[in-house]
């Protein structure tokens, strides 16, 4: 018995997380004796071990289901980049969501970017149209003062309709002739097997949130 509880307290002791530097604080805090002492909107995970980071648990408030915001129950959606239009007096929000019922993990097949039109930068939203076509992802809008709309946005490269995921029978949202295509660039650049290499950041313009979009390399 005495055997099993020194072995024990030995095993927690090795395994006890001890912070070296802001990297094993997920440079969301600061490394003090140790302890990773976190920027505020951060926290450390409970019960920590070695091998983890630090500030790496985002304290959320509680979610208010009766406020507004965008919500959309049919795709999965990431990041939201909202702008105001003096012209029509509305905010625009472009979002990257993910076709054929699939899950984030299909973003680098499955990602187009979705704009939506509120009265408020919370809503309520009302779904527009698509303003790019597959693939594009993580759009950044900007309302430029002579009055072009700019979108950045990573990705761009040409995927034919075939190579999209399908993650179930009946999303098939959105057809291949629905927003800018995305044209096939000189030097064939495209996705790598293991990193977002490919195209970097590529940047498409219009006159109008509405579109249509033309792709700028």
């Amino acid at each position: 018995m005495r055997t099993t509880t020194i072995l024990s307290i030995i095993s927690t002791a090795v395994a006890a997380f001890v912070c070296k530097g802001p990297i094993d604080c997920g440079l969301n805090g600061e490394c003090l004796d140790g302890v990773c002492k976190c920027v505020p909107g951060w926290e450390n995970p409970p019960s920590l071990k070695e091998g983890q980071f630090g500030c790496s648990l985002i304290k959320f408030k509680p979610v208010d289901d009766g406020k507004e915001g965008y919500k959309n129950s049919s795709f999965d959606v990431w990041g939201l980049s909202p702008v105001y239009n003096n012209d029509d007096q509305l905010w625009h929000l472009f979002t990257a969501q993910f076709s054929g019922g699939c899950p984030v993990h299909s973003w680098k097949t499955n990602s187009f970017i979705f704009h939506a039109h509120g009265p408020t930068p919370h809503g309520p939203w009302t779904g527009s149209d698509v303003s790019l076509n597959i693939f594009a992802c993580n759009p950044q809008a900007l309302l430029h003062p002579d009055g072009t709309w700019i979108l950045f946005f990573i990705g761009g490269w040409h995927y034919p309709v075939s190579t999209r995921e399908n993650c179930t029978t009946t999303n098939v949202y959105p057809p291949a002739a629905m927003g800018a295509g995305m044209p096939e660039t000189a030097d064939g650049c495209g996705p790598m097997p293991k990193y977002n290499a490919g195209c970097g950041i590529r940047m498409a313009t219009s006159q109008s949130p509405y579109g249509p979009w033309s792709v700028n390399d």
